[in-house]
């Protein structure tokens, strides 16, 4: 979202609060026509505005089973992030239509009539950028081996559609991805599988609509993690490249080579469909940084592009990662901004880690426009004063080698707090975690910063949660609780200045309890 975007719906957000504060408090008072009219033209003027682009749900629904969709090319990026890896495709290149999960495909994005498809290498919240050639469905008896064989089959069928990129060519490798697996599709038995007990169901109607719709996401991410290792398809994504590779050199004659290759095809089985394309580059373009400083986990450079895009930070903007590993958003944004970029500054406790991150902003040459610095989270105000940053985007730890539960509460609630003191009023957090049900309540106890947006991501085997806070400065709902009460406070006697009657003023406001008549 730009700035003006995001100051107009704040303008918006700011005026319907005040609004529904004073309605609250003032329950005899009508609203105005005048209003009412605005909110009509507002509503409508929004729905016109959604209406305009028609390739895509507002709501972000998907593409699910349109056989109808004539792409040229796809797009792939991680799960939960196609909506913005469509914004900039739109932003960098004359395209006719973006469709979010294409052909119901999690993290693949279709494209229609791109004029300048060139241009599209220069996606940075996108891991490929491939020319689609075609895709089929899997039997959904079928398993290993069977499984295999249609996939070979169905390459066959789409050979009128290879003989572009592969009738001229002198060597070709190929690639494969798996995501998912058949049982997440969903028939009767594994739905069943992943549902509950009659008791398990009557526990949960005591809960909030919110906490069972966080339990439902953990048992169905928990459920398709285990399915993906366990009973994925029957086959590794090696034995596709080798059969597919096989049928593809009987046809074409074209000499295999996996490093010194002319042409990339790539066979991606998601779930039940079979994506074929050939890929233009040779490496992903989420491979970007020259890195001297490798971590054993590293968030990619296409999620920290994304998560600096939802911090709404702008030219000049001053950016902070006080979690910053090998310096990955650091350098994202580097990269973004060049010299235009404001003060973009990177710290973590590990001087070892601190100076990784050195390092990798010198193999990228852009050591001049970051900073790193040896630093504790927990007390980030004892370093940075008030308003030091526009935004703070990190990756802080999710868990995994902390310990307890309760030491990574401590982590969170020094970081939010410390956050809150040197970040401008207004300005955003954004981060990734694991733990969102333990950041979520943490917020709200907090009253610190007001949730933008929360955002799941699939990573690796994993669905951590992309947060969007906007710092508030203070607990504005306290401070009109304390306004209140303040403004109330004179109107009870002091005892220590000889304010005998309260007792007695408080017996006579008190109704008395009466026997009932009989």
């Amino acid at each position: 979202m730009d700035a003006d975007a995001y100051h107009t719906i704040a303008v918006i957000q700011g005026a319907l609060d005040d609004l529904k504060r004073f309605m609250f408090l003032n329950t005899s008072v009508r609203l105005p026509q005048s209003i009412s009219q605005k909110a009509s033209q507002l509503s409508d003027g929004v729905k016109e505005f959604l209406s305009s682009f028609p390739s895509e749900d507002p709501a972000g629904g998907e593409d699910k089973e349109r056989k109808d969709i004539k792409c040229s090319q796809l797009v792939t990026t991680n799960p939960g992030l196609e909506r913005i890896a469509a914004s900039e495709v739109r932003s960098i290149c004359h395209v006719g239509a973006v469709h979010p999960s294409c052909f119901g495909c999690p993290g693949y994005l279709g494209l229609t009539d791109v004029k300048d498809a060139e241009k599209l290498q220069e996606l940075r919240s996108a891991h490929d950028v491939l020319k689609f050639h075609g895709y089929f469905l899997l039997p959904e008896a079928g398993r290993g081996q069977e499984l295999i064989q249609a996939i070979c089959k169905g390459v066959q069928d789409l050979f009128p559609q290879l003989d572009s990129v592969m009738g001229s060519a002198e060597s070709f490798r190929v690639r494969s991805e798996r995501v998912g697996s058949m049982r997440m599709v969903g028939n009767k038995q594994d739905t069943k599988a992943l549902g509950e007990d009659r008791s398990a169901k009557k526990a949960r109607t005591e809960k909030t609509h919110s906490e069972i719709a966080t339990d439902a996401a953990e048992e169905i991410i928990s459920a398709a993690m285990e399915t993906s290792k366990s009973d994925e398809h029957g086959f590794q994504s090696s034995q596709v490249e080798r059969e597919v590779g096989s049928v593809l050199h009987e046809k074409y004659k074209v000499r295999a080579d996996m490093k010194k290759f002319e042409v990339c095809i790539r066979v991606d089985i998601v779930m039940d469909k079979v994506l074929v394309c050939s890929m233009p580059n040779k490496d992903q373009l989420s491979r970007r940084h020259k890195l001297a400083f490798v971590r054993s986990v590293t968030l990619k450079p296409n999620v920290a592009y994304c998560m600096i895009r939802m911090s709404g930070l702008k030219d000049g903007g001053s950016l902070l990662d006080p979690f910053c590993g090998g310096g990955t958003i650091p350098m994202e944004a580097a990269c973004i901004f060049g010299d235009k970029a404001g003060r973009l500054c990177g710290c973590d406790r590990s001087k070892t880690v601190v100076e990784g991150a050195k390092a990798n902003a010198k193999a990228s040459m852009i050591e001049h426009l970051v900073e790193f610095t040896e630093l504790n989270a927990r007390v980030l105000d004892r370093s940075f004063s008030s308003n030091s940053f526009d935004v703070i985007v990190t990756n802080p730890p999710w868990g995994v080698r902390v310990g307890k539960d309760a030491d990574l509460e401590r982590i969170y609630k020094g970081f939010l707090f410390s956050s809150a003191k040197i970040l401008r009023v207004g300005g955003r957090l954004v981060f990734l975690v694991q733990r969102c049900e333990m950041v979520l309540e943490l917020v709200r106890k907090l009253g610190l910063f007001r949730i933008l947006s929360m955002c799941a991501v699939k990573t690796g085997d994993l669905v951590p949660t992309i947060f969007v806070l906007e710092n508030l400065g203070k607990d504005e709902e306290k401070e009109v609780l304390k306004t209140q009460v303040r403004a109330l406070t004179p109107l009870i006697p002091n005892p220590k200045a000889g304010g005998s009657a309260a007792p007695e003023q408080a017996e006579q406001d008190t109704p008395q309890e009466t026997e009932p008549s009989l």
